[in-house]
């Protein structure tokens, strides 16, 4: 089973999930931390839930570093892995990580099977996912706060943020400036 089988089939899952939500977006390989790192498909709600793919035809050499810069953005982690590397990716990923095993039943037909259930991740950054908003966006959070921001530079933007809010109100900002992106391809995944 390659990616292109199974991310398909994932997204419909996603979809029926958490489509009902009008507050929810789905986003396929959004970058992380400036593009550092792009996560398969991405769910931006009351907290943000991420979905990495490794197929049979992946290889996990990348895993460890997209661990560390998922860790610090995503409230939930699954990893969605075929049976070849599931053992190793087990090994890997964090024990609050979910892990859903992906293989073809008989019929063809593309099954998930839960090995591990997600739980809430305790190491979210509020200046990583500060990093998900250009500096524009993050700037004109810190004006609501008539905090100056002339000549100040993005990381000192994101302290100044991470200083004054939640983590909560960090992940409503962020969905809401994604909304109101003008021709931003998140808006035609809007749910």
């Amino acid at each position: 089973m390659v990616d292109k089988e199974i991310r398909p089939y994932l997204r419909r899952v996603i979809q029926e999930r958490y489509g009902k939500n009008d507050c929810a977006l789905i986003i396929e390989e959004l970058g992380i931390r400036h593009g550092l790192a792009r996560i398969d498909i991405a769910v931006l709600s009351e907290h943000f839930i991420g979905y990495e793919i490794k197929s049979d035809s992946d290889s996990l050499r990348r895993l460890p570093l997209q661990i560390d810069i998922y860790n610090s953005v995503f409230k939930e982690m699954n990893l969605i892995v075929g049976y070849k590397l599931a053992a190793a990716a087990i090994g890997i990923v964090p024990e609050w990580w979910g892990i859903k095993l992906v293989h073809k039943d008989s019929d063809g037909k593309i099954i998930f099977q839960t090995a591990r259930t997600s739980k809430k991740n305790p190491f979210v950054d509020k200046n990583s996912l500060l990093k998900l908003l250009w500096k524009a966006e993050a700037a004109e959070l810190l004006r609501r706060f008539d905090i100056n921001i002339r000549h100040k530079k993005r990381n000192d933007i994101y302290n100044a943020i991470s200083n004054i809010l939640s983590e909560e109100n960090i992940y409503s900002y962020i969905i809401d400036t994604f909304k109101g992106r003008p021709n931003w391809r998140a808006v035609e995944l809007q749910m």
